[in-house]
């Protein structure tokens, strides 16, 4: 598919979201949420601080708040995070709104994250502990071409081409450049032909 290709009618969001706690921990506080949208999706990554039950428990609080709120702007839902967060180890986090051909980001902390191959940048900070107003950024988002958040248990040098669907793909970045002493998760998105 040429970058500059439309998304067309019958183009389908294919999402996922691939995680591995600390080797030895059965839980972990890396996360990622992809809620469907009628015209596309609301997706976060989340990386609360450390690991082990502690994390998780951070982590599930910014799950909660991801499913629960009413709204579909990053900075927005960034705040919210960060308010849901006071008095927790804190998190990081990326959050984008996809919409048919564009993405609108925004992050806070050393997540890190690509659309259509370009790195995304993102405010330095903790949810919950140290929040800055964050950079909203958009972003063209072609048929074919990849939105990919990583948690930074996932070492940014080097994350390979995905291929296949996406949960294929999230996993293998997870196994090829998940880092050994670290949570690490990886939430791949792009538009693909559907079936009319």
């Amino acid at each position: 598919m040429g970058a500059d290709r439309e998304i067309s009618l019958t183009a389908v969001l294919d999402a996922a979201v691939h995680v591995r706690p600390y080797p030895g921990f059965p839980l972990g506080g890396d996360l990622g949420v992809i809620r469907p949208l009628d015209d596309g999706a609301l997706v976060a990554l989340v990386d609360a601080v450390g690991h082990g039950l502690t994390a998780y428990s951070a982590a599930q609080t910014a799950r909660h708040t991801l499913m629960t709120t009413s709204s579909e702007a990053p900075e927005v839902v960034l705040a919210e995070l960060d308010a849901a967060l006071q008095g927790s180890v804190g998190a990081v986090a990326a959050v984008a709104r996809i919409f048919p051909n564009r993405v609108v980001f925004a992050g806070i902390g050393n997540v890190a994250a690509w659309c259509a191959g370009q790195r995304l940048l993102l405010r330095e900070g903790v949810l919950g502990q140290r929040f800055r107003t964050p950079r909203v950024s958009e972003h063209a988002l072609p048929a074919g071409q990849w939105l990919i958040l990583a948690s930074d248990g996932i070492s940014s040098a080097k994350v390979p081409l995905p291929s296949g669907a996406a949960e294929t793909a999230a996993r293998a970045i997870v196994e090829s450049a998940g880092k050994a002493h670290d949570d690490a998760a990886v939430l791949a998105a792009r538009w693909v032909e559907g079936t009319s």
